[in-house]
C-alpha cells in the first residue's frame, strides 16, 4: 500500500491565543522544541505538523490523540512503539507542512525552492549530481529537487544527514512532485 500524504498551507501566522491553546495538544518533547524557536513561523509549522499527524492517525488508523505516544529512535526519527505497523514522517518549509503515513517505513521532505549553494551541494550530494546542477539551466530547482530527494531517503532510513546512505544498496520507491512553489519528495 502506498503512503498517504497530507499537505497544509499556512498563509497566516497562528494568533498567540490559539497557538497557546493548540500547544497543549502537542507531544511534550515537541512542545519544548516548538517553544525554543525564536522564529514564530517556524514554531507555527512545527505545531501544525504535530497536530496534522495526530489528525491523520485518528482519521486513517483510529488512534485517539490520547494514545499517541511518540518516541525517538537512535538518530531522532520519531516512531509509535504502541503501533509498530504505523509509520509516519513530517516535513515543513515556507508556508507548507506535509505529513506521510504508511504501513511501512516512509520519509518525506518538502522544500520551497532553494538558492543553489555549491559548498552545500558538494557536502551532501554526489559529484555527478553537483555536475548536473552546475550544467542545468535552472540550478536552484535541480538543487532543491536533489536536496528533497536525499532528505526524504535519509528520513526513510532514519539517519538524517548524520549518516550516509548509498541509494544503490536500498530497495525503495521514490516520488517527487515539483510545483512553482515547492518540491516534495517521498521515499518508501
Amino acid at each position: 500500500m502506498e503512503p498517504l500524504i497530507y499537505l497544509v498551507e499556512l498563509k497566516e501566522p497562528i494568533v498567540n491565543e490559539l497557538f497557546g491553546h493548540l500547544l497543549q495538544y502537542a507531544e511534550p518533547y515537541k512542545q519544548k522544541n516548538i517553544m525554543s524557536h525564536s522564529k514564530k513561523d517556524e514554531a507555527d509549522r512545527m505545531l501544525v505538523g504535530d497536530l496534522l499527524l495526530k489528525y491523520v492517525l485518528k482519521k486513517e488508523h483510529s488512534i485517539p490523540m490520547s494514545d499517541v505516544n511518540i518516541q525517538l529512535g537512535e538518530f531522532g526519527k520519531p516512531y509509535l512503539p504502541d503501533y509498530p505497523d504505523v509509520h509516519f514522517n513530517i516535513s515543513h518549509s515556507g508556508d507548507f507542512v506535509v505529513c506521510a503515513v504508511s504501513q511501512s517505513p516512509v520519509g518525506i521532505d518538502i522544500q520551497t525552492i532553494l538558492t543553489y549553494k555549491e559548498r552545500v551541494a558538494r557536502r551532501i550530494l554526489s559529484p555527478e549530481r553537483v555536475q548536473e546542477i552546475e550544467e542545468s539551466t535552472n540550478p536552484d530547482l535541480l538543487f532543491t529537487k536533489y536536496w528533497a530527494e536525499k532528505e526524504a531517503l535519509l528520513k526513510l532510513v532514519g539517519c538524517g544527514f548524520s549518516g550516509e546512505v548509498n541509494e544503490d544498496d536500498l530497495d525503495f520507491k521514490r516520488e517527487t512532485i515539483i510545483t512553482d512553489q515547492y518540491v516534495l519528495s517521498i521515499a518508501y
